[in-house]
């Protein structure tokens, strides 16, 4: 049998053989490799038959039985989507170590503009090019010269030698280091054991990845949906709208009280990053919300967001990282962080709205060491 465009109809058990080792736990990777079908044709399988056996559910009158096998599916589905993203992740890592990836093009983060954004009284930046990134050096109790890696969080060269950064923090007099390494973008945290005194899991960080399926919790896609109906959103210019940036942030860091917010240079910086992403939403013609984000390689990150009360009061940041997630077409993957404070708190607030939208996730880790 053939279709209108010429393309052979495959048999439906053919389709649904390969949806079944999919739910049954395979990835898109293996299943391609198994069936020569391309990856976007077996998740639209997938997709078409999740959707398919989800009206068939919603056809009759629920009953216990039915309900324990939708949720079953639902959890099934959650866990494939998950190990598809780790598996992508741990692929990645392994290319990203070798130092042929090794980029020309410094991360926004590392790049010494950045550093200089974050300086403040008696925080001075510190290159340190066996990491491909910068350190603030402050004096600590009597005298000792402490460094900290780059907020939010610092990326280092997958492939960076760690040991080595780490002497030529010595040889400068450092005493201490610590820092957060961003999870994407750093050595394997295996190197990091190795080479740091203290290396251990510290927050977990939401991601949407683009190649992957994406299924928005079901309280996301009733707050999307009831935000669409009262927002718009558009993708504007920070430097363009930089006074009314400072006034939401403003907002933000009273109603969150942040410890250490940035300072309003660190954001004229940001506007000046040609991968700065800035969206608006309106409502009525006035912006209530923005979030900014920057890009790498293969990864946007959600750098910040706020909103003021209106755009609080109706979920404006929703319809934000939901257009990036369905407008994003040069970058794989969407960071979005995790909760915040010190502690990992998965039912925080933040860390909930991040979790909602992504379909995988992956962990920061603290690493600190004593040099002297």
């Amino acid at each position: 049998m053939r279709r209108g465009n010429g393309r052979t109809q495959l048999p439906a058990d053919i389709k649904v053989a390969a949806v079944l080792r999919l739910l049954g736990g395979a990835t898109l990777a293996e299943v391609t490799r198994e069936t020569g079908r391309p990856r976007k044709q077996l998740s639209t399988w997938r997709r078409r038959f999740v959707a398919g056996g989800e009206a068939y559910l919603d056809s009759g009158p629920e009953d216990p039985e039915l309900e324990a096998l939708r949720q079953q599916h639902d959890e099934l589905a959650t866990r494939l989507q998950e190990t598809e993203a780790r598996n992508a992740i741990l692929t990645r890592q392994l290319r990203l170590q070798q130092p042929s990836a090794r980029s020309d093009v410094p991360h926004p983060y590392c790049s010494e503009p950045y550093a200089h954004a974050l300086e403040e009284p008696g925080a001075t930046p510190l290159h340190v090019p066996e990491w491909g990134t910068h350190v603030l050096v402050r004096e600590g109790p009597r005298g000792a010269l402490q460094a900290t890696g780059m907020r939010p969080i610092s990326p280092l060269e997958p492939s960076a030698d760690v040991r080595a950064g780490m002497e030529t923090l010595r040889q400068a007099g450092i005493a201490s280091v610590s820092l957060v390494a961003e999870p994407l973008f750093s050595p394997h945290p295996s190197v990091l054991e190795a080479a740091f005194t203290i290396c251990r899991p510290f927050r977990e960080h939401y991601f949407v990845d683009l190649e992957a399926e994406i299924h928005l919790h079901k309280r996301h896609r009733n707050r999307l949906n009831q935000a669409r109906r009262v927002c718009t959103v558009e993708e504007v210019r920070l430097d363009e709208h930089i006074e009314r940036w400072h006034g939401l942030y403003a907002l933000n860091v009273a109603a969150r009280q942040i410890p250490q917010p940035f300072t309003q240079s660190h954001f004229e910086h940001l506007a000046t990053l040609p991968s700065l992403r800035t969206i608006a939403v309106l409502m009525d013609g006035e912006i209530v919300g923005m979030t900014l984000w920057i890009g790498h390689g293969d990864t946007l990150y959600l750098h910040d967001g706020a909103a003021d009360e209106q755009g609080f009061a109706n979920s404006a940041t929703y319809p934000a990282v939901a257009h990036v997630i369905e407008t994003e077409r040069s970058r794989r993957y969407l960071l979005l962080g995790g909760s915040t404070g010190i502690h990992d708190d998965p039912l925080e607030g933040l860390a909930m709205f991040r979790r909602g939208f992504s379909n995988g996730s992956v962990f920061s880790h603290l690493c600190s060491a004593r040099l002297s």
